[in-house]
Order: structure tokens, then sequence, then C-alpha cells
């Protein structure tokens, strides 16, 4: 409902009730009060309009507020999940065995392209050991 026909039940209503009080002093009964042409002032709108507006900046800053809340949670529940993720590596590498995960992650990164296939792997002597030691001797400056 605009706020000019707000204003008019409200006004109306107003009208009903303080009407029926005088009258009830009568003995008379009143029963309903049309309200057919009413004209507001050019202030009066404005001042509605401006009202309006207001109230629609007030209803914008309170969802923009929200919204930059619930950004900052996803956020600080990300943070926790990567704080999470990083405790469980660090109790991964130093439990028995953390050697290979280390290992692992550094094939795993060379799988995705996030760094160059070494060219030299440094065993412990046999066949069968997992590398003790990577070298990229091509990319090493002389």
């Amino acid at each position: 409902m605009g706020e000019g026909l707000h204003f008019k039940a409200e006004l109306k209503s107003d009208i009903d009730a303080g009407l029926r009080e005088r009258l009830a002093a009568y003995g008379l009964t009143l029963t309903d009060v049309s309200i057919t042409n009413i004209e507001f002032s050019e202030q009066f709108t404005q001042a509605i309009e401006a009202k309006q507006v207001a109230e629609q900046k007030a209803k914008q800053a309170v969802f923009i507020a929200k919204e930059a809340e619930q950004q900052a949670q996803a956020k600080i529940n990300l943070a926790k999940g990567d704080a999470e993720a990083q405790r469980l590596q660090a109790e991964t590498l130093k439990a028995q065995g953390g050697e290979l995960f280390l290992k692992k992650e550094a094939i795993e990164a060379w799988k995705s392209g996030g760094a160059q296939m070494p060219q030299v792997l440094v065993t412990a002597g046999d066949s069968n050991s997992i590398p003790e030691c990577i070298l990229d001797l091509k990319n090493q400056k002389k």
C-alpha cells in the first residue's frame, strides 16, 4: 500500500473514531464515513516521497551490512578450514611415514603443473628405494 493510501486509511480511521465518540453523546450511531476526494499539498507529497526514499536507503544499507557480514563469516570459515588442513598435514609430517606424505605432495605438484619435473632423483642406493633428494640440474645457474 502506498504512503498516500495508508494515510487516507489512517485518516478515515481517526475520523470514524472521533465522530463515533461525539455522536454517541447524542444517542447516534455512526455506521460509516467515506472520504471521496483528498488532495495533498505539494509539500506533503514531497515529504511522503522523501520518507519512502529514506526507508529504501535504510533497507539497502541493512542488506549491504548483512551481505558483508555473511562474506566475512565465509572468509572466517574458509580460514578455519585451511588452518585445520594445515594442522592435519603437520601431524602427518610428524607421524611415521610423514616423509612419504611430503614426497607424495611433491609428485602431485608435478602432476598438476605446479612444479617442473625433476631431472635427477637421488636415492639411497638400491633401485627400490624412494628418492631421498630431488635435484633439477637442468635449471641450475652456473
